[in-house]
Protein backbone atom coordinates (compact mmCIF):
# COMPACT_ATOMS: atom_id res chain seq x y z
CA UNK A 1 0.00 0.00 0.00
CA UNK A 2 1.63 3.28 -0.98
CA UNK A 3 2.27 5.93 1.51
CA UNK A 4 3.90 8.84 -0.03
CA UNK A 5 5.98 9.05 -3.15
CA UNK A 6 8.38 11.95 -3.98
CA UNK A 7 10.56 12.82 -7.15
CA UNK A 8 12.87 15.07 -8.28
CA UNK A 9 14.93 16.16 -11.70
CA UNK A 10 12.89 13.65 -13.51
CA UNK A 11 11.65 14.67 -17.07
CA UNK A 12 9.83 17.34 -16.37
CA UNK A 13 9.86 17.54 -12.61
CA UNK A 14 13.15 19.38 -11.58
CA UNK A 15 12.16 20.71 -7.93
CA UNK A 16 10.93 17.95 -5.55
CA UNK A 17 7.02 16.74 -5.85
CA UNK A 18 5.61 14.69 -3.77
CA UNK A 19 2.44 12.31 -4.03
CA UNK A 20 0.84 11.75 -1.13
CA UNK A 21 -2.14 9.32 -0.34
CA UNK A 22 -2.16 10.30 3.70
CA UNK A 23 -5.63 11.72 4.20
CA UNK A 24 -5.40 15.27 5.69
CA UNK A 25 -9.43 14.81 6.19
CA UNK A 26 -9.39 11.83 8.37
CA UNK A 27 -13.45 11.82 8.43
CA UNK A 28 -13.66 11.55 4.85
CA UNK A 29 -15.25 7.88 3.73
CA UNK A 30 -12.03 7.56 1.36
CA UNK A 31 -9.68 7.95 4.48
CA UNK A 32 -9.33 4.44 5.84
CA UNK A 33 -7.44 3.14 9.09
CA UNK A 34 -4.92 0.14 9.10
CA UNK A 35 -2.93 -1.15 12.31
CA UNK A 36 0.05 -0.05 13.13
CA UNK A 37 -0.49 3.90 11.66
CA UNK A 38 -1.67 6.73 13.49
CA UNK A 39 -2.28 8.42 9.89
CA UNK A 40 -5.61 7.14 7.83
CA UNK A 41 -5.16 6.40 4.05
CA UNK A 42 -6.67 7.20 1.23
CA UNK A 43 -7.84 4.38 -1.47
CA UNK A 44 -7.60 7.18 -4.35
CA UNK A 45 -5.76 10.23 -4.93
CA UNK A 46 -5.80 12.71 -8.30
CA UNK A 47 -2.93 14.54 -9.72
CA UNK A 48 -5.26 17.39 -11.51
CA UNK A 49 -3.23 19.81 -13.45
CA UNK A 50 -2.84 21.70 -16.98
CA UNK A 51 -1.79 19.33 -19.99
CA UNK A 52 1.84 19.02 -20.38
CA UNK A 53 2.49 20.08 -16.94
CA UNK A 54 4.00 17.02 -15.66
CA UNK A 55 1.44 14.59 -14.21
CA UNK A 56 2.22 11.87 -15.90
CA UNK A 57 5.89 12.17 -15.21
CA UNK A 58 5.53 11.75 -11.51
CA UNK A 59 3.80 8.47 -12.35
CA UNK A 60 6.52 7.44 -14.82
CA UNK A 61 8.80 8.15 -12.09
CA UNK A 62 7.19 5.55 -9.79
CA UNK A 63 7.20 3.28 -13.22
CA UNK A 64 10.75 4.07 -13.48
CA UNK A 65 11.85 3.31 -9.56
CA UNK A 66 9.82 -0.01 -9.75
CA UNK A 67 11.65 -1.15 -13.03
CA UNK A 68 14.89 -0.14 -11.69
CA UNK A 69 14.16 -2.15 -8.35
CA UNK A 70 13.32 -5.75 -10.52
CA UNK A 71 16.15 -5.14 -13.64
CA UNK A 72 19.15 -3.15 -12.69
CA UNK A 73 21.12 -6.52 -11.32
CA UNK A 74 20.39 -7.93 -14.71
CA UNK A 75 20.11 -4.61 -17.14
CA UNK A 76 22.21 -1.60 -16.01
CA UNK A 77 25.74 -2.54 -16.47
CA UNK A 78 27.72 0.66 -17.67
CA UNK A 79 24.84 3.34 -17.36
CA UNK A 80 22.38 3.94 -14.72
CA UNK A 81 19.70 5.21 -17.62
CA UNK A 82 17.27 7.68 -15.88
CA UNK A 83 15.88 10.99 -17.49
CA UNK A 84 17.17 14.25 -15.67
CA UNK A 85 15.48 17.62 -16.48
CA UNK A 86 17.32 18.46 -19.50
CA UNK A 87 18.11 22.16 -19.25
CA UNK A 88 20.05 24.54 -16.36
CA UNK A 89 21.21 22.28 -13.31
CA UNK A 90 19.45 19.11 -14.15
CA UNK A 91 21.60 16.98 -16.01
CA UNK A 92 24.80 18.01 -13.43
CA UNK A 93 22.17 16.61 -10.66
CA UNK A 94 21.06 13.44 -8.93
CA UNK A 95 17.49 12.48 -9.86
CA UNK A 96 16.29 11.72 -6.57
CA UNK A 97 12.85 8.81 -5.06
CA UNK A 98 11.32 8.73 -2.48
CA UNK A 99 9.03 5.91 -1.38
CA UNK A 100 6.85 5.10 1.60
CA UNK A 101 4.65 1.69 1.88
CA UNK A 102 3.04 -0.86 4.15
CA UNK A 103 3.89 -3.91 2.98
CA UNK A 104 2.74 -7.13 5.32
CA UNK A 105 1.72 -4.76 7.99
CA UNK A 106 5.38 -2.91 8.64
CA UNK A 107 5.85 0.50 7.46
CA UNK A 108 8.93 0.84 5.06
CA UNK A 109 10.92 4.05 3.47
CA UNK A 110 13.35 3.99 0.74
CA UNK A 111 15.33 6.43 -0.58
CA UNK A 112 17.18 6.21 -3.92
CA UNK A 113 19.58 8.94 -5.64
CA UNK A 114 21.64 8.22 -9.34
CA UNK A 115 23.48 9.94 -11.39
CA UNK A 116 24.20 8.83 -15.16
CA UNK A 117 27.42 6.53 -14.06
CA UNK A 118 26.12 5.10 -10.62
CA UNK A 119 24.17 5.12 -7.55
CA UNK A 120 24.95 8.07 -5.37
CA UNK A 121 22.99 7.08 -2.08
CA UNK A 122 20.41 4.63 -1.30
CA UNK A 123 18.78 3.68 1.71
CA UNK A 124 16.25 1.72 3.13
CA UNK A 125 13.98 1.44 6.63
CA UNK A 126 11.77 -0.20 8.33
CA UNK A 127 9.06 0.80 11.47
CA UNK A 128 7.83 -2.06 12.80
CA UNK A 129 7.28 -0.29 16.55
CA UNK A 130 6.74 3.14 14.84
CA UNK A 131 10.13 3.84 15.68
CA UNK A 132 12.72 3.97 12.60
CA UNK A 133 15.54 0.69 11.90
CA UNK A 134 17.96 1.54 9.37
CA UNK A 135 18.17 -2.17 7.29
CA UNK A 136 20.85 -0.51 4.59
CA UNK A 137 22.38 2.14 3.93
CA UNK A 138 25.17 2.72 0.60
CA UNK A 139 26.90 5.48 -0.15
CA UNK A 140 28.55 5.01 -3.51
CA UNK A 141 30.03 1.13 -3.44
CA UNK A 142 30.09 1.43 0.44
CA UNK A 143 27.29 -0.57 1.80
CA UNK A 144 26.13 -1.43 5.17
CA UNK A 145 23.23 -3.90 6.90
CA UNK A 146 21.65 -3.68 9.89
CA UNK A 147 23.27 -6.22 12.38
CA UNK A 148 21.14 -9.25 12.05
CA UNK A 149 21.05 -9.37 8.42
CA UNK A 150 23.96 -12.04 8.40
CA UNK A 151 22.23 -13.42 5.01
CA UNK A 152 22.44 -10.31 3.31
CA UNK A 153 26.16 -10.24 3.07
CA UNK A 154 26.73 -11.76 0.15
CA UNK A 155 25.34 -8.54 -1.77
CA UNK A 156 28.26 -6.91 -1.60
CA UNK A 157 29.67 -8.93 -4.20
CA UNK A 158 26.72 -8.51 -6.85
CA UNK A 159 27.21 -4.59 -6.29
CA UNK A 160 28.15 -2.54 -8.67
CA UNK A 161 28.37 1.31 -9.70
CA UNK A 162 24.90 0.70 -11.76
CA UNK A 163 23.61 -1.86 -9.51
CA UNK A 164 20.86 -1.02 -6.71
CA UNK A 165 21.90 -2.72 -3.25
CA UNK A 166 18.17 -3.79 -3.25
CA UNK A 167 17.72 -5.42 -6.48
CA UNK A 168 20.80 -7.65 -5.51
CA UNK A 169 19.82 -8.19 -2.17
CA UNK A 170 16.40 -9.45 -3.28
CA UNK A 171 18.18 -12.62 -4.16
CA UNK A 172 18.92 -13.61 -0.52
CA UNK A 173 16.18 -15.03 1.90
CA UNK A 174 15.90 -12.60 3.89
CA UNK A 175 12.29 -11.73 4.68
CA UNK A 176 11.81 -7.82 5.09
CA UNK A 177 14.01 -6.83 2.29
CA UNK A 178 12.81 -9.40 -0.03
CA UNK A 179 8.57 -8.33 0.84
CA UNK A 180 9.72 -4.47 0.13
CA UNK A 181 11.55 -4.93 -2.72
CA UNK A 182 8.78 -7.52 -4.31
CA UNK A 183 6.41 -5.15 -3.47
CA UNK A 184 7.99 -2.18 -5.77
CA UNK A 185 9.18 -4.37 -8.33
CA UNK A 186 5.88 -6.15 -8.71
CA UNK A 187 3.70 -2.71 -8.94
CA UNK A 188 2.23 -1.98 -12.30
CA UNK A 189 1.96 1.37 -13.82
CA UNK A 190 -0.96 2.05 -16.59
CA UNK A 191 -0.47 4.84 -19.14
CA UNK A 192 2.48 6.84 -19.19
CA UNK A 193 4.49 5.50 -22.47
CA UNK A 194 7.95 5.16 -21.53
CA UNK A 195 10.88 2.55 -22.32
CA UNK A 196 11.16 1.14 -19.09
CA UNK A 197 9.53 -2.20 -18.59
CA UNK A 198 8.80 -5.17 -16.20
CA UNK A 199 11.23 -8.00 -17.16
CA UNK A 200 12.38 -6.21 -20.07
CA UNK A 201 9.14 -5.74 -21.76
CA UNK A 202 8.01 -2.65 -23.61
CA UNK A 203 5.30 -0.89 -20.64
CA UNK A 204 2.55 -0.50 -23.81
CA UNK A 205 1.51 -1.42 -26.98
CA UNK A 206 -1.60 0.38 -28.02
CA UNK A 207 -3.88 3.23 -27.23
CA UNK A 208 -4.35 4.05 -23.98
CA UNK A 209 -7.97 3.31 -24.17
CA UNK A 210 -6.78 -0.44 -25.37
CA UNK A 211 -4.24 -0.27 -22.03
CA UNK A 212 -6.97 0.97 -19.76
CA UNK A 213 -9.63 -1.49 -19.97
CA UNK A 214 -8.00 -4.42 -21.93
CA UNK A 215 -6.31 -6.66 -19.11
CA UNK A 216 -3.89 -8.59 -22.01
CA UNK A 217 -1.84 -5.80 -21.75
CA UNK A 218 -0.93 -5.82 -18.51
CA UNK A 219 2.65 -7.78 -17.68
CA UNK A 220 1.96 -10.07 -15.21
CA UNK A 221 -0.34 -11.66 -17.18
CA UNK A 222 1.95 -13.91 -19.82
CA UNK A 223 3.87 -10.42 -21.04
CA UNK A 224 2.38 -11.38 -24.41
CA UNK A 225 0.72 -8.54 -26.10
CA UNK A 226 -2.18 -8.94 -28.55
CA UNK A 227 -1.27 -8.21 -32.01
CA UNK A 228 -4.92 -6.46 -32.95
CA UNK A 229 -6.94 -3.79 -31.36
CA UNK A 230 -10.21 -6.33 -29.49
CA UNK A 231 -13.22 -5.33 -31.59
CA UNK A 232 -15.14 -4.32 -28.26
CA UNK A 233 -12.50 -1.61 -28.08
CA UNK A 234 -12.73 0.06 -31.29
CA UNK A 235 -11.32 4.05 -31.33
CA UNK A 236 -14.74 4.72 -32.53
CA UNK A 237 -16.53 3.59 -29.68
CA UNK A 238 -14.65 4.52 -26.47
CA UNK A 239 -12.94 7.79 -25.39
CA UNK A 240 -9.43 8.44 -25.49
CA UNK A 241 -8.37 8.68 -21.97
CA UNK A 242 -4.97 10.35 -21.50
CA UNK A 243 -4.86 9.77 -17.41
CA UNK A 244 -2.39 8.00 -16.24
CA UNK A 245 -3.40 4.94 -13.08
CA UNK A 246 -0.76 3.74 -11.14
CA UNK A 247 -1.51 -0.42 -9.49
CA UNK A 248 0.32 -1.42 -5.98
CA UNK A 249 -2.12 -4.01 -5.86
CA UNK A 250 -4.28 -4.19 -8.71
CA UNK A 251 -8.00 -3.59 -8.73
CA UNK A 252 -10.63 -3.09 -11.30
CA UNK A 253 -9.53 -0.12 -14.00
CA UNK A 254 -10.86 3.21 -12.98
CA UNK A 255 -11.75 5.63 -15.70
CA UNK A 256 -9.92 9.20 -15.40
CA UNK A 257 -10.16 12.60 -16.93
CA UNK A 258 -8.28 14.17 -19.66
CA UNK A 259 -6.16 16.49 -17.04
CA UNK A 260 -6.11 14.13 -13.66
CA UNK A 261 -3.80 11.07 -12.88
CA UNK A 262 -5.30 8.22 -10.70
CA UNK A 263 -3.30 6.71 -7.99
CA UNK A 264 -5.17 3.78 -6.37
CA UNK A 265 -4.69 1.68 -3.16
CA UNK A 266 -6.24 -1.49 -2.47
Amino acid sequence: MLLRFEVSNHRSVLEPVELSMVAVDKDRPAARAFPGLSERVLSVAGIYGPNASGKSNVLHAMTWLSAAVGMSLRTWERAVPREPFKFGPGPARPSTYEIEMVVRGVRYAYHLEVEDASVVFEGLYSYPQRRRRVLFEREGLALRFRRGLGPLAATKELLTPTTLALSAAMRFDEGDVRAFGRAIARASTLGPRGRYGWRGLPLYRGTPTEVLFDDRYLPWRGGAHPRRRPNWLAASQQPLVAASLLWLYCGSPTRGSTRCALTRNS
